[in-house]
């Protein structure tokens, strides 16, 4: 009975998290507000379709074996509150063994996704369907704060809006729910629209750098290779919308800049994360993917025979990635529902971005443009180079589809802004 009411108590808390979000963000004001619950609801009940999946199809896997860590770490917290409290602040890698042993997701990243799952399972008394509609709701507000932002802004943006994140099937799909792209996802948009409402705006200004600082370390941590395409793609496309504005031609200056701050990034980075260190990081690669590609059956992995291990093999291996990523080498095996819509997906997502870009760069507004040009062009390259290289990282097809929802859902948003501000439409 205790439990029962525990668990009544979390869904009014998410309740009330969900009103408090409609009322300070002013939703019903705002130019998307017949999407709002149109858009929670299909986020709740994907996450519920994440459960049932792993259930019925997959009969087991990460969904559950995360639950089952943060459950484990949520009754520590109980019963132990001294090593809890521990276990939170350790340093990513060097987590009590003692605690580590015990959890069956044992990497940084996952540990980090599991505390703070634990933290809401306090709230739902750790009710696996509960705890999974708070992500899919925090998922939800942070998509929700990107494209109310944008909308607000440039009011011509319609589909581009909608299609990415609500029905476009991996996406809408893989972001909700008790999996790490569901907070992740959360995270990234998140900050990113609290960081056009500071740059468009000029207001939240303490409060948005806090979010953003937060979410983006949360997110190195969850998932380190997002981070490192949200801060190249946001960093690249400052410098060029920047330069574009101005309407000139290359400014020696900013352009040093630009190129040092790139360095200086590169430079860090194996400070910031364990798997940026350039020392390892091809050898990881290398048996990440001999043991993905080993463990995968016949036919679900990307097969790359010139990767060796050295930066050469990478580089040879990536059109090969980038091709099987999008699965165009698997078009007339059998296939089951799952592979067939994702499938589908990729190649509409191959002809809506060749389709756009032509429209995109025949305009004779364009042509005048040729930062905007560049801005378009570098943006399609670095999101197919990470999607080539988690590609070889990851070269099992079922677990690619749900890593690359970022990538995919970027190429299709891309691809909708220019049709949307080729026709003017309004939603």
């Amino acid at each position: 009975m205790i439990a029962f009411f525990m668990e009544v108590i979390g869904i009014i808390i998410l309740a009330l998290l969900v009103y408090w979000h409609w009322k300070s963000n002013n939703v019903q004001k705002s130019p998307l507000s017949k999407f709002y619950f149109i858009g929670l609801t299909s986020k709740l009940l994907l996450g519920v379709g994440v459960g049932l999946l792993y259930t019925f199809f997959y009969q087991g896997g990460d969904t559950f074996a995360l639950f089952h860590d943060a459950q484990f770490l949520t009754d520590l917290g109980k019963n132990q509150p001294k090593e809890y409290i521990n276990f939170i602040f350790c340093r990513p890698y060097h987590y009590p063994e003692h605690i580590q042993s015990q959890l069956m997701k044992s990497n940084a990243s996952t540990s980090i996704f599991c505390i703070v799952l634990s933290l809401i399972n306090f709230l739902t008394n750790s009710n696996y369907w509960i705890s999974g509609a708070y992500l899919s709701v925090f998922s939800f507000i942070g998509i929700w704060k990107y494209i109310d932002i944008l909308k607000q802004k440039y009011p011509q943006l319609n589909y581009s809006l909608i299609i990415p994140y609500f029905i476009l099937p991996s996406f809408a799909f893989w972001s909700s729910g008790i999996i790490k792209e569901s907070i992740s996802m959360g995270l990234i948009f998140l900050s990113i629209g609290y960081l056009l409402q500071i740059i468009y705006y000029r207001k939240s200004y303490y409060k948005g750098v806090s979010i953003i600082f937060i979410s983006l370390l949360l997110l190195l941590q969850i998932k380190f290779y997002y981070f490192l395409f949200i801060i190249l793609l946001i960093g690249l496309n400052s410098f060029m919308l920047y330069n574009d504005k101005k309407e000139r031609s290359i400014d020696i200056k900013q352009t040093t800049i630009f190129l040092l701050g790139i360095g200086s990034i590169v430079m860090i980075l194996p400070y910031l994360h364990y798997h940026f260190d350039y020392h390892r990081v091809l050898n990881t690669i290398q048996l990440n993917y001999v043991k993905l590609y080993d463990a995968s059956k016949e036919g679900t992995a990307i097969y790359l025979p010139y990767l060796d291990g050295s930066w050469l093999g990478l580089l040879k291996s990536l059109p090969f990635a980038i091709i099987g990523a999008f699965e165009l080498t698997n078009l007339f095996s059998d296939k089951n529902t799952f592979q067939t819509i994702s499938i589908f997906e990729n190649l509409g997502t191959i002809v809506l971005l060749i389709y756009t870009s032509t429209l995109f760069f025949k305009s004779p507004k364009i042509k005048k443009r040729p930062f905007l040009k560049w801005t378009l062009l570098l943006s399609i390259v670095l999101t197919l180079l990470f999607i080539g290289l988690l590609g070889i990282a990851s070269p099992n097809l079922g677990s690619l589809n749900r890593y690359k929802i970022l990538f995919i859902s970027t190429l299709i948003h891309i691809s909708f802004m220019i049709i949307d501000n080729n026709k003017k439409s309004y939603i």
